[in-house]
């Protein structure tokens, strides 16, 4: 993992991942948020800054995309080492997101319930076990 600590690291990154990360280095610049980029599956990695700490708010491959649920759990479990705090709905609470899926209760600004939860990630395997 390698912490994006200058604007021109912030602008390198953007171009190579054809992203908005130019225009955040004011953010970055304040300490309201740190960018990392994760090397061994390219994504791009965004913390929010606590009272004392970071918080785990994202993590997004080239262009936006999504990045697999394995590589995620990966990222999510080294962030964790590192003392990075890890919001429920991404850790602890997967089987809840499934629920929440369920009732439609999901707030789809906030909660990505597809970010770890793996177990059901092919359709065709979702619709029988819903049967």
């Amino acid at each position: 993992m390698v912490v994006l600590q200058s604007a021109a690291a912030l602008r390198d990154v953007a171009k190579q991942f054809e992203n908005c990360l130019e225009g955040k280095i004011t953010q970055c610049a304040l300490g309201r948020v740190l960018y990392v980029e994760y090397l061994p599956t390219p994504c791009i990695i965004q913390l929010v800054s606590l009272s004392d700490g970071w918080v785990f708010e994202s993590v997004h491959g080239v262009k936006n995309t999504s990045v697999d649920p394995a590589t995620t759990r990966i990222v999510l479990e080294k962030l964790h080492a590192c003392g990075v705090q890890i919001p429920a709905r991404h850790w602890q609470a997967v089987r809840f997101n499934r629920v929440a899926r369920l009732a439609r209760i999901l707030d789809p600004f906030r909660d990505n319930a597809d970010l770890i939860d793996d177990e059901f990630s092919d359709p065709d395997q979702r619709i029988s076990h819903a049967a």
